[in-house]
């Protein structure tokens, strides 16, 4: 589902953004 989508894609981001830390 679209909601699923987004909540995977808010933690692919915070895993981005602990990356570039």
């Amino acid at each position: 589902t679209q909601n699923q989508n987004k909540i995977i894609f808010g933690k692919g981001a915070q895993l981005t953004v602990l990356s570039s830390k």
